[in-house]
Formats: C-alpha cells, structure tokens, sequence
C-alpha cells in the first residue's frame, strides 16, 4: 500500500468503562517513525491495540490519510492500511509456518512468501513446521514476517524484540534479523522504544507517556516529520 498520514487527536480509550489512555494526540507523517516510550503500565500496548481497534473506545479521533477509523472494526482497519506485530505474537500455533505466512497475504500471490523468506531464511527452513514448535525468536520472526505481507502502510510493533534470548540455537541471531529488518524495512511505524532496543538510532519522533496521556513536548516532536 502507499504511504499515509496517520493522525490521531484526544483518544480515550481503555477496557469497559475502565480508561487506560486518555488525552493521546500524535501526527506520523509518511516517512516517520515515532516511539511511544514510557515505563511498564502506562498504557503504549493498550494504545496500540486500540489503534487496531481492540479496546473499548470513549473519545477522540483516528484517521488515516483522512479516512475516520476509531469506529472502524479491527478488519476494516487492516484493510485501510494498518499491519500489527504484538507482543504476544499472536501466531496460529496449529499451522505450519507457511500456512502462517498465507493468512497475512491479504490477497497478494502466494509468491510473496519468497518475499518474507528472503527476510527471514530460518522461516523457510522451518517452513513444515507447526507454530508452537518454533521458538520465541522464530515466532517472533513469523508474526513480523506475516504482517509485512500485507504490506501495511502503517506498521505497529508492540516490543518485537522482547523476551527473544531463547535457550534454542539461532534465537540470538533471529533477534537481531528481526531488529535489523525493523529498522530497514521502508514502512510507516509506531512503536516502543524498547521494542526497537539496538536500533534506536533509526528512530525519528519520540512521544513519551506519562499515566495513559502524551505530554505537551511528545505532541510538538511527534508533528514535525523526519524522513527515513
């Protein structure tokens, strides 16, 4: 998909009547990178969920390219343009890796899974195997390979980087194909800084969270663009 703005203005959302972030404006213009930061329970995975629609939404607006989306379902909003890594990974563990990678083509040819092996050639020698027999760092790998197939033009990362020290060979050289392919890879992205660890060099805006909102300096960093 072609590059888009992604806007966002006064979003209140949360779980029920439970509000988790509240008050949260930022701009990514096509070519940016922003990092929510903050620390544990201050709201960044509940604010990327709900950018998919996956929470419960009080307030505020999400737009893409113009386009409304916070009333939009979570499908709609893969549709319009939004891929989503989450921390969780959220593979299906009783397919095999490439049946995996086939549900995230959205359509695209079958052959663009050479695409995601070429990213990521342990995928393809895995390829036979089920999800839950692959480790963290090959989950990992298959859960950020599966949404760039759908080639987004908004990537959501929730912490690719988290918990890949496995105890299996490979996981460590996994982890950093998984970083370097983050920071390369020449899509729109929202994401956590800790999430981009090593490659923190390769990001652009950063918005820091304070309890569930986004400070005042977040908002000015986040709306002056920076190319990739």
């Amino acid at each position: 998909m072609p590059a888009a703005t992604l806007r966002v203005t006064g979003l209140r959302a949360g779980y029920g009547r439970t509000v988790i972030v509240e008050d949260v404006a930022f701009d990514v213009a096509p070519g940016q990178r922003l990092s929510i930061i903050g620390r544990n329970g201050m709201g960044k995975t509940t604010l990327l969920a709900t950018l998919m629609g996956l929470t419960t939404h009080h307030a505020g607006t999400i737009e893409l390219d113009g386009t409304r989306l916070e009333k939009a379902s979570t499908t709609r909003r893969a549709g319009a343009g939004f891929g989503y890594v989450p921390q969780t990974r959220d593979i299906f563990k009783t397919l095999t890796v490439e049946e995996n990678l086939v549900s995230g083509l959205k359509g695209n040819g079958k052959s663009d899974i050479e695409e995601a092996y070429q990213l990521f050639p342990r995928l393809k020698e895995r390829r036979r195997n089920l999800g839950w027999q692959l480790s963290g760092g090959e989950q990992q790998m298959l859960s950020t390979a599966r949404a760039l197939l759908g080639k987004p033009s908004i990537l959501l990362l929730d912490e690719p980087r988290a918990r890949l020290r496995g105890r299996r060979a490979g996981d460590g050289a996994g982890t950093d194909r998984v970083g370097r392919t983050v920071a390369g890879h020449r899509r729109r992205r929202v994401a956590d800084r800790q999430a981009l660890g090593r490659v923190r060099s390769a990001l652009g805006a950063r918005a820091p969270r304070d309890r569930g909102r986004t400070s005042s300096a977040a908002a000015n960093a986040a709306a002056s663009p920076r190319g990739t």
